[in-house]
């Protein structure tokens, strides 16, 4: 079974890759066509807005499962050094 840090990562590699892709695509489409220089600044925007989203997201699942980690730990007696 994966762990869930393992699957954030794997997620958040995926959709690096097609942010990446994505924005390679909008910089030809940029100097091709100088018109659709405002909507795909708009659509950047929205793609760099959604993955600080995405990372906060994961951050926040991350600290969860230290604090159940740590509860876990402290039930069981288990402290950490």
């Amino acid at each position: 079974m994966l762990d869930i840090n393992t699957v954030n990562h794997i997620l958040l590699f995926i959709f690096i890759s097609i942010l990446s892709t994505t924005v390679m695509q909008l910089r030809t489409v940029r100097t091709k066509a100088p018109i659709n220089n405002i909507m795909s600044s708009k659509f950047t925007s929205i793609i760099i807005s959604l993955t600080q989203k995405l990372l906060r997201k994961i951050k926040h699942s991350n600290s969860e499962l230290k604090k159940k980690r740590n509860v876990g730990e402290k039930m069981f007696g288990f402290l950490e050094a």
